[in-house]
């Protein structure tokens, strides 16, 4: 939900307890959370050919990582939503890579510190300092350390006075395959409390000789509401949709086909007018294709999760709003989906809870026999 979080965050904190709601969600859903299995619920296209299952695939994972919060200038945490961050984020790097994803695009990792670990961890980087990170900028690589993906993607264009109280646009990408450009494209658009605090932004990269050709893919966070309902900004989601739908015709004119994906905050449960937008404009919704239609299994956002529970959202409803949408031309559609990061294995004050606020989808990608 990132920035909608702000305006409920400067109040006193108080001890947190899980409800027996909650309480009732992690006794209830042990098995579809899959504790024993990080990702067990998984799905396959109705009407997967042989030829598809054995065709060249590409596994892209969509994660919004949950790492919001705001420091003090003394670094002490002022506010974070979802709350423990320290306890979370040590074991995003080996979900990340036991994934086994090609190409994984990343929402809400903010902090520079945390990047140039991540960074670290699955690249296989030895940093000694902590510069500035720049889309594709490299290190030296540590020679006792395999490269699991030797590629990463980020961009910051915020100015010096910006950086001491604006959150960095928390958009990233990690790869197996080399990046031909990468392009970081500020929305012209975003709700007051984001403009205010944030830099809305949508990160763009494009990709050669992949298993599926040649690829310009978008990652996006669009806007949740900042102090308004989330429904009351769809114009102003629509306008960062419409952007990012711009810029892919443009690759599409120079041969690549065009993935938009990301924590879209939309629907089909919520912001419908929003996810037909996307519909509309030339772009296939591969999640509920290889669900064949039923969204309900692959919620990506539960009121009910722990870090969700105690949070300001959590009379909203469930539902999908993060989304991997490929364009109609580009020839590809998923095979297989596996809905992840479901289990609640992280040890907390209210118990374990999950990775992050979301559930991170993956989705396994091939060329259409359709062409």
């Amino acid at each position: 939900m990132g920035l909608a979080f702000l305006q409920q965050s400067f109040r006193p904190k108080q001890k947190t307890m899980l409800s027996s709601r909650c309480m009732g969600w992690l006794g209830g859903h042990t098995e579809s959370l899959g504790l024993a299995k990080p990702g067990a619920i998984e799905f396959r296209r109705r009407d997967a050919s042989p030829e598809m299952e054995s065709s060249s695939k590409m596994s892209v994972l969509i994660f919004n990582c949950g790492l919001l919060r705001a420091r003090d200038l003394f670094g002490r945490i002022m506010f974070e939503n979802p709350p423990f961050a320290d306890l979370r984020f040590p074991h995003l790097a080996r979900m990340l890579m036991d994934s086994g994803a090609d190409l994984i695009a990343l929402q809400e990792i903010y902090e520079d510190a945390e990047v140039a670990s991540l960074v670290e961890q699955v690249i296989g980087l030895q940093i000694v300092a902590r510069p500035p990170f720049r889309c594709g900028h490299g290190y030296p690589r540590h020679p006792q350390v395999k490269s699991v993906y030797p590629y990463h993607a980020r961009g910051d264009n915020r100015s010096t006075l910006e950086r001491t109280y604006k959150f960095h646009n928390g958009l990233m990408y990690i790869s197996k395959y080399p990046f031909v450009e990468s392009r970081l494209i500020k929305h012209a658009q975003a709700a007051p409390l984001e403009s205010m605090f944030g830099d809305k932004c949508m990160l763009m990269v494009t990709l050669a000789d992949t298993p599926l050709g040649n690829l310009a893919v978008v990652n996006m966070h669009t806007t949740a509401g900042g102090w308004n309902h989330p429904e009351k900004v769809d114009s102003i989601r629509e306008s960062e949709l419409r952007e990012a739908v711009e810029v892919c015709e443009e690759a599409m004119r120079d041969g690549y086909k065009s993935l938009i994906l990301g924590d879209l905050n939309m629907g089909p449960e919520a912001s419908r007018c929003n996810y037909d937008f996307m519909l509309n404009s030339g772009y296939q919704d591969e999640v509920i294709a290889v669900k064949d239609g039923a969204a309900e299994e692959v919620f990506t956002w539960d009121p009910m999760n722990p870090l969700n529970a105690i949070g300001p959202h959590n009379t909203c409803p469930a539902q999908r709003c993060d989304h991997i949408f490929v364009h109609r031309q580009a020839n590809i559609v998923g095979s297989s989906l596996r809905r992840m990061f479901t289990e609640a294995f992280v040890n907390s004050p209210i118990g374990p809870c999950t990775l992050s606020d979301h559930f991170g989808l993956l989705l396994s990608l091939s060329p259409s026999l359709q062409q």
